[in-house]
């Protein structure tokens, strides 16, 4: 039962992302206006389907968008239910993507959030780390060194990075 009930929540998930219709007066309506499967949806498939929307959005390849979540809390695939995102390292780094408060507030200024949102809001933190990196490839126009700086905060390529663009 709880497998149909997972698949189903996945379906929504995916109409949700995937799909939009025009009303009577042929103005485009999101599903993602409608239905909000986020807080239903175990972490995983949030994660899952955060990455998938936001590499989408600012033009990174999904490997490396995949490929951060692994290095930084051991994202696997969307199935993983036992999956933690509410990971904090020494450096204070938060959530899925681990991303530290400070360079948080630098890529969205404008942006009211905490701390524990940063940590716990699966979808503010992949939207602000991709689009930090994206801020970065811009810079640097090289993928290694744009995950260098993002694990280090220097325009380096060091394992992490390649560890990323390799596999």
């Amino acid at each position: 039962m709880k497998k149909y009930l997972i698949l189903l929540l996945m379906l929504l998930i995916y109409i949700q992302h995937n799909f939009s219709f025009e009303n009577s007066y042929g103005k485009k309506i999101n599903t993602v206006t409608k239905i909000n499967t986020n807080n239903l949806a175990p972490p995983s498939l949030q994660v899952y389907y955060a990455i998938k929307r936001y590499a989408k959005l600012y033009n990174i390849p999904e490997k490396i968008a995949f490929g951060i979540a692994r290095n930084e809390t051991g994202f696997r695939n969307p199935m993983n239910f036992n999956y933690n995102h509410k990971q904090i390292s020494s450096a204070d780094a938060r959530g899925t993507m681990q991303v530290q408060y400070r360079t948080a507030k630098d890529v969205e200024p404008n942006k009211s959030f905490t701390k524990d949102e940063l940590l716990k809001d699966i979808d503010l933190n992949v939207n602000i780390s991709l689009k930090y990196l994206n801020q970065l490839h811009n810079r640097y126009k090289n993928w290694d060194i744009a995950l260098g700086y993002y694990n280090s905060g220097y325009p380096i390529i060091n394992k992490y990075a390649t560890s990323i663009t390799n596999n």
